[in-house]
């Protein structure tokens, strides 16, 4: 009985030896452990700030371009549906959209105008409307006045020019 208990007692310590071998982390992976933690600390930093002005700039872009008033294009959506002549139409669409872009800046513009055909008519009404179009139409920005040249560009440190970029995700912890 007392040889298999110490049998038992060193296989047991032999295993927790080779356990023990291992599980011990040498200097290095310490090392490479901590320099990997280090930089997650930097990266999650990173990440908050980041977070911050993706919220901010998508928060004022989202702000201003529920602001825009899109009534008076909603209207000239549905005219060049039902108009026999759309080449008119489209021109003060196009500079109505460029009068809004000038105005309120481009990104919060182009949500505002998509917001406004989405309600305004579907695709297969649109397609109809611009396949009654002379080919190769090109509008002109002189058509529309200096509308066009006078537009902002930024509130304060947000760019009403660029689309916000996706969502900062957080870095994975090592």
């Amino acid at each position: 009985m007392r040889k298999r208990l110490l049998f038992w007692c060193f296989l047991c310590l032999g295993v927790a030896a080779l356990v023990g071998i291992l599980v011990i982390p040498t200097d290095a992976d310490r090392a490479a452990l901590q320099a990997a933690r280090q930089q997650w600390l930097t990266d999650s930093a990173r990440y908050a700030g980041d977070l911050e002005r993706w919220l901010r700039d998508s928060i004022l872009i989202d702000s201003i371009a529920q602001a825009i008033p899109t009534d008076s294009l909603k209207h000239l959506y549905h005219a060049a549906m039902i108009a026999s002549d759309p080449v008119p139409i489209f021109r003060a669409i196009w500079c109505e959209r460029a009068r809004l872009q000038a105005r309120y800046g481009y990104t919060p513009s182009i949500w505002a105008i998509q917001a406004a055909e989405s309600v305004s008519w579907t695709r297969a009404e649109q397609s109809a409307a611009e396949s009654r179009l002379p080919p190769r139409m090109v509008f002109d920005e002189d058509a529309c006045g200096d509308t066009v040249r006078r537009g902002i560009t930024r509130v304060g440190q947000t760019s009403l020019f660029l689309q916000p970029p996706t969502r900062p995700t957080l870095p994975p912890k090592p």
